[in-house]
C-alpha cells in the first residue's frame, strides 16, 4: 500500500503488457488524471488494457521504442530527469546484490526443510543466473500462476541487460485458479508459440 497511496504520477510509460503486479495498478487507478502510454506490441486477442486507464497506445518493439526514444533525447539535448530516477539505481544495487541477500535470509535456515531444500528465492536466483548466461536465441519464461509470479516479481533479477542477453524476450504467466491441465496447456502453448 505504500507504493500505491505515496505515488502521485503525471506520466505512466507501461513498458510491455499485462502488468501483473497488484500495485502498480493500483497507482494507475489511484490517479486518472495522469496520462497512461501503453508501449509493446499489439495483438487483437490481448487484452493488454482491462481496466480502461490507457490514454495512448504505442504499437511497437520495447527494445525499439526505447533505444529510440533514449537516441532523440540524447539527440535534442532535452533533460531526462525524474524523481523517481533513483529508484533506478537503487534497483541496480538491489539485483547487483540479490544474490547476497538470497544467500544470507536462506543461510538462516526455514521452518522446513533442511541445508539442501531450496527457498523460492534461491529458485528465482537459479533461474536469474540461467537467464544471465543468455545465448543469441530469444529466450522465453513461463512461470506458473500465483507464488512463483510474486516471486519472479520480487526476487528476478538476471545480471547483465537485456541487449546481453540477460533477460528474456517475453515472461508468460496464468494467472487466477488454473489448474494442472491449465499450467501445462499454456506452457505447452508458449513452448509452440516460441519456437
Amino acid at each position: 500500500r505504500l507504493v500505491s497511496d505515496g505515488v502521485r504520477p503525471d506520466l505512466v510509460l507501461q513498458l510491455g503488457a499485462p502488468l501483473v503486479s497488484t500495485e502498480l495498478p493500483a497507482v494507475i487507478k489511484n490517479n486518472p488524471d495522469a496520462r497512461h502510454v501503453l508501449v509493446q506490441d499489439l495483438y487483437p486477442h490481448e487484452r493488454a488494457d482491462p481496466d480502461q486507464t490507457v490514454t495512448l497506445r504505442v504499437n511497437s518493439d520495447v527494445g525499439s521504442f526505447v533505444r529510440d526514444l533514449t537516441d532523440h533525447i540524447e539527440m535534442s539535448g532535452m533533460s531526462a530527469s525524474s524523481e523517481l530516477a533513483p529508484l533506478v539505481y537503487l534497483g541496480r544495487e538491489l539485483g547487483a546484490g540479490m544474490p547476497s541477500i538470497i544467500s544470507e535470509a536462506s543461510s538462516r535456515g526455514g521452518e522446513d526443510g533442511g541445508e539442501d531444500a531450496l527457498t523460492e528465492p534461491q529458485v528465482m536466483l537459479a533461474i536469474s543466473e540461467v537467464l544471465a548466461e543468455g545465448n543469441s536465441t530469444r529466450q522465453t519464461l513461463f512461470l506458473s500462476n500465483s507464488m512463483p509470479v510474486r516471486d519472479g516479481e520480487f526476487f528476478l533479477y538476471p545480471p547483465g541487460s537485456a541487449a546481453a542477453g540477460g533477460f528474456p524476450g517475453s515472461v508468460h504467466v496464468n494467472r487466477g485458479a488454473s489448474g494442472i491441465d491449465g499450467i501445462v496447456s499454456t506452457a505447452t502453448g508458449v513452448t509452440d508459440s516460441s519456437r
